[in-house]
């Protein structure tokens, strides 16, 4: 038995009392507490946090005055065009011998 005993690719491997059940797997040692980090690398995480929320307030500014930009240049054009197409006149008054105006109109006398 060259095997290391924790292989699972042994599958009889037994107790040493002889009782033909698997031993259970070994457990990871439990990590050491993190010790306190030196002044010098908790300032130097500070300005990397600092730097960090920086990138981010000046990505949400660019993506903001991309936006409204593009949102104004759209109006415009929506607002040309509405012009263009005379759908921002206000609509005309209808008179009784066009055909979808007055439908339900009674009929002159």
């Amino acid at each position: 038995m060259n095997q290391h005993p924790s292989d699972p690719s042994d599958s009889h491997l037994n107790d040493n009392n002889g009782s033909g059940q698997k031993t259970p797997p070994s457990t990871p040692p439990t990590p050491a507490p993190p010790t306190s980090p030196s002044p010098e690398a908790e300032q130097a995480k500070q300005e990397r946090l600092r730097a960090t929320q920086q990138s981010f307030k000046r990505l949400y500014l660019i993506l903001l005055a991309v936006g409204l930009s593009i949102g104004a240049v759209l109006a415009v054009g929506v607002s040309i065009l509405l012009d263009r197409f005379g759908l921002s006149d206000p609509p005309s008054r209808c008179d009784r011998n066009s055909i979808g105006c007055f439908q339900n109109a009674p009929p002159e006398t």
